[in-house]
């Protein structure tokens, strides 16, 4: 299993369950009376296409889509090929009527030859506008160099034009500053992501803020390092209402529940 499950109710499902598993994403539906959840098949991707699991947990929409990462398939070019492509964005679009097949759509394939991520591990978010927010656990900085990305997506202004991938931060690699982020992003009030990385050290947790005015550079702030704490790793966060960050971190007999208030 991939991630975690999340809710939504495309065509009268009621509160249904989405997930992924494997190369597989999958509904259950809950019973109207009582008894046993109800599983549907709503996509397989190939494995000769997609040649890793789905990355973590799916989100859901406004208009019931559901929006993921593959950490391989896509782009096969160049060191791709080893990989059998960099990795993807998608989307599962429910059909018109109920019973209906789902309409997969690729929305970004990540090629790092042009200065792109690659091998998202971690979900997304969704902001404002639809548009998706993400990160890539490498890439960014050269054909094989960088630490990983910040990416959006966003939508077209025309209907059925392909959507716009911006590079919001491409980490380096320096040990020490924090690099591969591979656990979904947090969005926070006025636009702020919030999100960790793994490497080039213990872990941090960062902070990226938008511009002021559009088409500026993004602010990337550490909010804290992990380095010389005895603890590494931190997983996915959750914002708590008055602005608390909350995770868990390891460290060499288990673990530890921390909050963080920036």
């Amino acid at each position: 299993m991939n991630g975690t499950l999340v809710f939504g109710s495309p065509h009268g499902d009621g509160q249904s369950l989405y997930g992924a598993s494997g190369y597989v994403v999958y509904r259950l539906s809950p019973p109207t009376g009582g008894g046993a959840w109800t599983y549907t098949t709503l996509h397989t991707f190939p494995a000769d296409v997609v040649a890793d699991a789905i990355g973590d947990a799916l989100v859901v929409g406004t208009a019931g889509s559901l929006y993921g990462v593959t950490a391989d398939g896509g782009y096969v070019g160049g060191f791709c090929f080893y990989y059998d492509g960099c990795g993807t964005v998608f989307s599962l679009n429910p059909p018109a009527t109920a019973g209906g097949p789902w309409t997969e759509q690729i929305l970004h394939a990540f090629n790092p030859g042009a200065g792109d991520g690659y091998r998202p591990l971690a979900g997304l978010v969704i902001g404002p506008g639809g548009v998706l927010y993400g990160t890539t656990s490498a890439g960014g900085a050269g054909y094989q160099e960088g630490g990983g990305t910040v990416f959006s997506l966003t939508p077209p202004t025309v209907t059925g034009a392909p959507m716009t991938e911006t590079i919001l931060y491409p980490f380096g690699v320096t040990e020490g500053s924090g690099c591969q982020p591979e656990t979904p992003l947090v969005l926070g009030p006025n636009g702020v992501l919030y999100g960790t990385t793994l490497g080039c050290g213990a872990g941090t947790i960062f902070q990226l803020a938008p511009p002021p005015s559009a088409g500026g550079a993004w602010t990337v702030t550490t909010l804290y390092s992990f380095a010389g704490s005895g603890y590494s790793e931190p997983a996915a966060l959750t914002l708590g209402p008055e602005g608390t960050l909350y995770g868990v971190a390891r460290d060499g007999s288990g673990g530890i529940v921390f909050s963080l208030t920036p």
